[in-house]
């Protein structure tokens, strides 16, 4: 194996990040339903960018490096341009996210604890 393979697969190893194999295997499912869960957030009455709310952290959290709008793109078969603009001037509205958050953790405990500030 060479050392550029070794380096990739370390990359995906979980232990690498001090997670237990068995906390990523249904990974793929939860950040679906994580979406699922968000998904009309990112709708208005004429238009739907709920794609792009997928594929921007799929995008993330795929990336080895340089994690910026035309790499995002480039992982997602998405013009740079289009990811500038889901964030920059698509009509969704971040209070209805924040609101979700909100409500979302006021509903479960596990996640009252734990914040930053």
């Amino acid at each position: 194996m060479t050392q550029e393979n070794n380096t990739q697969l370390s990359l995906l190893d979980p232990t690498r990040w001090g997670l237990p194999a068995q906390a990523v295997d249904g990974l793929p499912d939860a950040l679906h339903r994580f979406w699922e869960h968000y998904r009309a957030c990112f709708r208005t009455r004429t238009r739907d960018r709920s794609e792009s709310a997928r594929n921007y952290p799929s995008a993330l959290l795929r990336m080895k490096t340089k994690r910026n709008l035309a790499e995002i793109g480039r992982v997602v078969e998405e013009s740079g341009e289009n990811i500038q603009h889901f964030m920059s001037n698509s009509p969704w509205l971040a209070q209805a996210v924040f609101r979700r958050v909100q409500v979302d953790i006021a509903v479960t405990p596990a996640l009252q604890q734990g914040g930053l500030c």
